[in-house]
């Protein structure tokens, strides 16, 4: 009688066992909550680093334009979008981040089957092709300092560029399950895979077209603007991928003990 309060212990906080890491159903409802938590972490950062370099700008263009033509008045107010509405909008990014992750996660079962390398790797390939490659080729500018006419040929050229940088991941993976199959070990895959890869992207950044618009800012302000922004993202794209790893594991390793 002694080893029946053992036997009926309370179920883990969350109800872990009840989400199956086997399942991308449950792959998916794990990546959503982590990345949405991840997105409310990067938030919190880029308030903290981002923003006031975001008012430094707004500044510049609000002295430039003193006297000239009327601005339309703003239909959200810069304290909604610095606060709530930066929240929001990165709650919500980390959530499609998520999805993407699961995915990823999910393609990558066969490749690296070990639950917390695999999210990591997977994280790392959606951070690379998503944030990294058209931050370098496209950073993102505060507002105010670029021509706005400029605004849709530069996020056609930014989406273009996502989009290339996805298909040649997928790429990427079937030919490391390629190699895979036929025997190649793990580094030697890994570095054939890793070369090719970096030798791909560095021949489409090479091949796009610059930026459109020219920044007239000082360059301090832009470069700190950047790096903030590619701090946040990659803090959301490590916490997300992190996180999500260590759940899954954690889950996998409760179900099988049961």
């Amino acid at each position: 009688m002694s080893a029946s309060p053992a036997t009926d212990a309370a179920p883990p906080p969350l109800r872990l066992r009840r989400l199956d890491p086997t399942r991308l159903r449950g792959v998916i409802a794990l990546a959503l909550v982590v990345g949405f938590v991840a997105g409310l972490a990067s938030a919190l950062l880029l308030t903290v680093t981002g923003e006031p370099l975001v008012r430094a700008a707004i500044a510049i263009e609000a002295a430039r334009g003193a006297g000239g033509a009327e601005h339309e008045p703003e239909l959200v107010t810069r304290s909604v979008q610095s606060g709530a509405g930066l929240f929001a909008a990165m709650g919500l990014a980390g959530t499609a981040f998520g999805l993407l992750l699961a995915l990823a996660f999910w393609g990558l079962r066969h490749v690296q089957p070990p639950p917390f390398r695999r999210a990591l790797w997977a994280g790392a390939i959606l951070f690379g092709s998503i944030t990294l490659a058209p931050w370098l080729k496209y950073p993102p500018n505060p507002p105010g300092v670029s021509d706005p006419d400029t605004l849709g040929p530069r996020q056609g050229l930014y989406v273009s560029l996502i989009a290339l940088s996805l298909a040649l991941c997928l790429v990427a993976a079937a030919l490391a399950g390629l190699l895979q199959r036929r025997g190649w070990p793990g580094p030697r895959r890994a570095a054939a895979v890793g070369a090719a890869t970096v030798l791909a992207f560095g021949i489409a950044l090479a091949l796009l077209p610059p930026a459109p618009d020219p920044v007239d800012a000082p360059a301090t302000l832009i470069w700190r603007f950047r790096l903030a922004s590619l701090g946040g993202n990659a803090l959301l794209w490590a916490l997300l991928s992190a996180g999500f790893g260590l759940v899954v594991a954690e889950v996998g390793s409760r179900r099988a003990s049961d």
